[in-house]
């Protein structure tokens, strides 16, 4: 008899990132501020009844107008920048492409690159979480790792990494090019 642990502990719940996400602006208007519509493509990793989606930036997404076709219906929970989908006859299916056109969405304020948070649920209860896609993620880990790395660091060292830091997320979001980047 060995003993592996002694100790038990529920840890917090991994769900599934959903990869690839496609969102585009498929209406006749573009423009901040315009009436539009969007399409979403995702690939599950898991079968779902229910996508919620949210706008986080730029701000003043507006789902209160919009629509979607059959067999789909939009929650009564939806407000603001946030609309929840049920999939009523037609569920995502995992591994299997899916896609999502929503009619009469005001799109937000000032333009620039929309993030979003994608997630879907068993049903509509949305008490089951199973797949999502947040942005938030990102900027959680990244401090995480600058905090860290920071304990372990001289002080006139931590210029020069937040610096190289800053500069790998720049070129990663594409708001920044190599070649105009001059130290």
């Amino acid at each position: 008899n060995v003993v592996r642990s002694s100790h038990v502990a529920r840890s917090w719940n991994i769900n599934p990132q959903l990869d690839p996400v496609e969102i585009e602006i498929t209406g006749p208007n573009q423009a901040a501020e315009t009436l539009s519509d969007l399409t979403f493509t995702i690939t599950p990793v898991q079968n779902a009844g229910t996508i919620k989606l949210e706008a986080l930036f730029p701000t003043e997404f507006d789902f209160s107008t919009a629509t979607v076709g059959v067999p789909f219906d939009i929650d009564p929970a939806t407000q603001g920048p946030t609309i929840i989908v049920n999939l009523r006859t037609s569920p995502l299916i995992a591994g299997q492409p899916f896609e999502l056109r929503i009619n009469s969405v005001q799109l937000g304020r000032g333009g620039g690159q929309t993030r979003w948070n994608l997630m879907t649920y068993r049903d509509e209860t949305l008490e089951v979480k199973l797949d999502e896609r947040l942005q938030h993620i990102i900027a959680q880990n990244t401090s995480s790792v600058y905090r860290n790395v920071c304990r372990s660091l001289y002080e006139n060292a931590k210029l020069l990494f937040s610096f190289l830091l800053c500069c790998k997320i720049k070129f990663g979001d594409n708001t920044m090019q190599i070649g105009r980047a001059h130290v």
